[in-house]
């Protein structure tokens, strides 16, 4: 770092609170300051993104690249597809390898069609779902992605804190089904709080279900039995 930049006060400030700072800047579910002050602008999304603004973090000084680099929950906290889906193939992977072990939270669009794209999807929730804490799926998916997913759904979610997915069609009613092998996440999903989903049946007694904070289930034919439930969970919103 030249002696000019030195000078400059953000350079003079602690290792913890810098990474305190990029800690806020990668997390997805803050909102940005844009979002905030009401000038957010989509045209821009991935120019703002946490997983953009980390990169060019990094690439500011030798210093904060140690930083940024050497924080793999950084990395975890700022998979975002919509940005991934803008850089070459190998890119998604070396993302990947710097997250190390730490929990993801993962932003998904496949609206692009991309082969490298679905194909990393399916590889995330086939090698790493047990690491997912926050799953967000605003769009469509691939029959290819659609696949995974279902084979994904079915098994334990152990960090799983947030889920939110916005099918075009349904999945299999399996998921509600009595069998509880079949239960959505296996019936296994202790940190999930946040449950937001349409076209995805799931069985009322399932075992997570008292203990969500916040639930939006799109699911017409099962309105009615949901609210009979729904005194199970005593400290939920609707």
């Amino acid at each position: 770092m030249g002696n000019s930049a030195s000078s400059v006060p953000i350079f003079k400030l602690p290792t913890e609170l810098l990474l305190e700072i990029f800690s806020m800047n990668a997390r997805m579910d803050i909102p940005s300051s844009f979002e905030r002050f009401g000038l957010y602008d989509p045209r821009y999304e991935n120019r703002f993104s946490s997983l953009t603004i980390t990169v060019r973090s990094s690439h500011v000084c030798g210093e904060w690249r140690k930083i940024i680099l050497g924080d793999p929950l950084l990395w975890g906290s700022c998979i975002d597809f919509r940005v991934l889906a803008q850089k070459k193939d190998h890119w998604m992977e070396e993302i990947l390898r710097r997250t190390g072990d730490s929990l993801l939270s993962v932003v998904v669009n496949l609206d692009r069609n991309s082969a490298a794209l679905s194909k990393f999807f399916s590889a995330l929730l086939k090698h790493h779902w047990t690491r997912i804490r926050h799953l967000y799926i605003p769009s469509r998916l691939e029959q290819f992605a659609f696949g995974e997913l279902w084979n994904a759904l079915v098994r334990p979610a152990p960090h799983l804190q947030s889920f939110h997915i916005y099918l075009s069609h349904p999945l299999p009613d399996v998921l509600g089904s009595s069998d509880s092998r079949s239960f959505l996440f296996s019936g296994n999903a202790p940190s999930l709080r946040s449950f937001r989903a349409s076209y995805i049946h799931f069985n009322l007694h399932t075992p997570w279900l008292p203990q969500i904070r916040e639930l939006e289930a799109k699911q017409p034919s099962q309105s009615w039995d949901f609210l009979t439930h729904w005194r199970e969970c005593r400290y939920s919103k609707i």
